[in-house]
């Protein structure tokens, strides 16, 4: 009787230890799959492009010190200081210009940089409370001009082209808007 269940018991353990080495050999491939992809998971790998409406940066606090966006369909970046006034914006204008704006600790624009309508530059300086100082630009027909404003905000100088000519031309303005004086 034993040596009929000892002949039944070889081929059911040959049969064991086939079916043992093909889950042993099942495990060494997952196992060397899993090594593979934790290899290639843990490679610094960089995007080519990275997109979103928004990006911000910000503080330890949460505080927003940068911020990319999207806003009517233009491209604007502005930069924060850590109390969330504005530092630096670079956008659009409302005709389409490109514009820089720096910012004084209040958050007040103090040096605008941007194009006009006709294409051509300006560089404008505020007061420290947002009020025109000085404007550096060109005249609707494509000369230069220095414009200078007083503490109300009210033009009382110009330096440009005499209209229709190539002279010059120096105006002065008293407070109440009055040239006082005119070169040439």
């Amino acid at each position: 009787m034993s040596f009929n269940h000892d002949s039944e018991m070889l081929p059911r353990l040959r049969k064991l230890e086939r079916s043992q080495n093909r889950y042993k050999a099942a495990f060494i491939v997952t196992a060397a799959i899993a090594v593979f992809l934790c290899a290639i998971g843990a490679r610094k790998h960089a995007d080519d492009t990275l997109q979103a409406k928004s990006f911000e940066i910000v503080n330890d606090d949460g505080k927003v010190l940068a911020r990319f966006s999207s806003v009517n369909g233009k491209g604007e970046f502005r930069s924060y200081r850590a109390d969330g006034n504005p530092l630096v914006s670079l956008y659009s204008s409302t005709d389409n210009s490109g514009r820089v704006e720096l910012y004084n600790a209040d958050g007040r624009s103090v040096i605008t940089l941007s194009t006009a309508t006709s294409g051509s530059g300006i560089i404008s300086v505020n007061t420290g409370s947002g009020e025109r100082s000085i404007v550096l630009g060109s005249t609707p027909s494509n000369n230069g001009g220095v414009w200078i404003y007083n503490a109300d905000g009210k033009r009382i100088a110009t330096i440009s082209t005499a209209s229709g000519t190539s002279d010059g031309l120096a105006e002065t303005y008293d407070a109440s808007g009055t040239r006082t004086g005119h070169l040439p």
